[in-house]
């Protein structure tokens, strides 16, 4: 009896220790596989960036997006079908058959007005210099060239939920409130990452457009003047893109 009792606990802590192995297996599969693939080239840089308490102030050049409206789905939901949509356009369906691609970050914000979610894909700026972006084959996709603005960015790691993004934004408001920086319009969420990327590994932020602030003479003298290209407009609350114009927080 005694014995028969050893042996079955020996087997036992062998099926413990091979499930062990077995998910340590799976995890160090998925970390590679995220390795691999995760932050892909990111479509446009800041020409400068500040780092303040608790955020980061950004000034971006002019820049190119395709995007795209999801209504009736919710804040998960709606990155994935406004993805699917937009990831057809760079892959073909366009009036060039050409194939784009992809960068990071992929941007979702509610609309100021109509409802629904905005999601954009961010072209690469090389697209200008070869005749622009292709035009989209579906009536669902718009391409918009998007003039120079500041950003205050709020990064965070794990998976850009819409609770953990909400809870981000209110840190965010309430740090530019704090800081006297007038928001233009409502943030999106910027995701830098694929679906499958361990949320340990994944990095996202806040864009939270904003009126240009009032800066030190040390971070004057680093910003300058925004010059916007030849043909663009002045940077005022109109020329803040739409694609980080949602009407609130995500939902």
């Amino acid at each position: 009896m005694r014995r028969r009792k050893k042996r079955n606990n020996t087997i036992w802590w062998l099926v413990g220790i091979l499930g062990l192995l077995t998910v340590l297996c799976l995890l160090a599969l998925w970390t590679a596989a995220g390795m691999a693939t995760s932050r892909v080239g990111e479509a446009v840089k800041p020409l400068v960036s500040i780092q303040r308490d608790g955020y980061i102030l950004r000034k971006y050049p002019a820049h190119t997006v395709a995007a795209t409206v999801v209504e009736g789905e919710r804040y998960t939901r709606a990155m994935f079908r406004g993805f699917e949509v937009l990831n057809r356009y760079i892959s073909g369906n366009n009036d060039q058959k050409k194939r784009i691609p992809m960068t990071a970050p992929v941007l979702q914000g509610m609309r100021e007005k109509g409802g629904g979610f905005e999601i954009a894909f961010i072209l690469p700026d090389d697209l200008e210099g070869s005749g622009g972006a292709p035009q989209p084959g579906d009536k669902r996709v718009w391409i918009d060239r998007r003039p120079p603005m500041f950003m205050a960015v709020r990064p965070f790691s794990g998976y850009a939920t819409s609770e953990y993004a909400a809870e981000q934004i209110a840190i965010l408001k309430d740090l530019l409130e704090r800081d006297g920086i007038q928001t233009a319009r409502p943030p999106a969420v910027a995701q830098f990452d694929p679906p499958w990327t361990p949320p340990f590994m994944r990095y996202n932020e806040i864009w939270w457009p904003v009126y240009p602030p009032s800066l030190t003479p040390e971070e004057q003298e680093k910003v300058g003047d925004i010059t916007p290209e030849k043909g663009s407009e002045q940077m005022t609350t109109d020329a803040i893109p739409s694609g980080t114009r949602p009407a609130g927080g995500p939902q």
